[in-house]
């Protein structure tokens, strides 16, 4: 079987719906030598045109970001060109992923024209948003009225979460498939006891270390997560917040950087699952219209106590039991970090809890699996 996966953003790109792509499609070759995996994407980071990658194919096409991170186009000639050169690869699927991207609108058809089944994997439970009001508009103009058209060329629709795929009811789209998100248990799992070391500083067992991952972008809410640290801060002098990710508000928020407010930039993977095992609480303020988001599955199996917003399909991960649900204010991250903080007990509960709550339901391993089946169906 050989699949075309077709993404503006993919490695090294570090997104959601990118992730979600790779590490099903990479779990599923590994449990399938037979299966081959290509994938057409857009040149957002200055790599090579053509890279082997954890057994992909690359294909690059040089492009515009009219929202860097978020939103691109393509030098159309080239990508014409690249798909007339995939033809003779004999797909036996074409997946396209999140709505509202470009490419989006445009695999249906190039579908037809390498002679296969088109399918769409959607992540997103909300209208996409932006800082920008003007775009926030524009975007729930097109969501609303155009997205569902081409959404209706595609041959099958996967989802990642019930949010989504009760979204899509709204837009008419009723034949949704849902396959979860996961995680490699094997890879993001708990650290064993000790010293604690993270970029250069040394941690001790007494220390609380409470984490961000992720884009900083406004909508992804590390502003709030800096306005709570800095009060917990001054009321804990053992308590430390690192954040971890780069990104427009990066620049402004390192402007609060102090000994006990750290932040590291972007991190490779290795690095996201060291930072995972040697953090106690993990904080998701997202104000960010989410699907399933992997920062949640990552720190979940690594055994943090969890922090979040009820966006998206995060309320699928984190239950009473499995983490605390919070309003995106940095009061209330302040409020519940300051109980989880004065609390170990409950921090213990939670990172048992979460870590088993993932094996049972989200391990990748049993996600290609499901997978498997359903493009036995195509």
């Amino acid at each position: 079987m050989r699949i075309l996966i077709i993404s503006p953003f993919f490695y090294p790109h570090k997104g959601g719906s990118q992730k979600y792509a790779e590490e099903l499609h990479y779990h599923l070759m590994k449990s399938d030598p037979s299966v081959k995996v290509d994938i057409l994407t857009y040149n957002t980071d200055n790599s090579k045109q053509m890279e082997k990658y954890r057994n992909f194919t690359i294909y690059r096409i040089p492009c515009i970001q009219i929202l860097k991170g978020q939103f691109a186009i393509p030098n159309y000639l080239e990508l014409i060109k690249t798909l007339g050169k995939l033809k003779k690869n004999n797909y036996n699927f074409v997946n396209s992923h999140t709505r509202f991207f470009e490419s989006a609108f445009w695999t249906p058809f190039a579908a037809k024209y390498l002679n296969t089944k088109s399918v769409l994997t959607d992540h997103c439970a909300d209208h996409p948003t932006h800082k920008l009001s003007m775009v926030t508009f524009i975007s729930r103009l097109i969501d609303k009225n155009i997205v569902p058209f081409f959404m209706k060329k595609y041959d099958f629709v996967i989802v990642t979460n019930t949010s989504t795929k009760k979204f899509l009811k709204k837009l008419g789209i009723n034949n949704s498939q849902l396959i979860y998100g996961g995680v490699d248990i094997d890879y993001f799992k708990p650290a064993k006891a000790g010293l604690r070391k993270i970029s250069s500083k040394n941690f001790s067992r007494n220390d609380i270390v409470i984490s961000f991952v992720g884009r900083m972008i406004q909508s992804k809410g590390p502003h709030l997560l800096i306005e709570a640290a800095k009060k917990i801060t001054k009321e804990n002098s053992n308590t430390y917040f690192i954040f971890a990710g780069d990104g427009p508000e990066l620049k402004n928020l390192q402007k609060e950087r102090s000994n006990q407010i750290i932040f590291l930039g972007s991190l490779n993977k290795d690095k996201v699952a060291d930072l995972m095992q040697k953090s106690d609480i993990l904080v998701h303020p997202s104000l960010h219209n989410e699907g399933f988001p992997n920062v949640l599955l990552e720190a979940a199996s690594s055994s943090c106590a969890i922090i979040a917003t009820p966006m998206g399909g995060t309320l699928e991960i984190i239950t009473e039991k499995t983490g605390i649900i919070i309003r995106p204010d940095s009061n209330n991250i302040y409020l519940e970090l300051k109980k989880l903080v004065n609390n170990p007990k409950k921090r213990i509960e939670l990172q048992k809890a979460a870590r088993n709550w993932i094996k049972k339901n989200y391990s990748w391993k049993n996600i290609a699996k499901e997978y498997k089946c359903f493009i036995k169906t195509i």
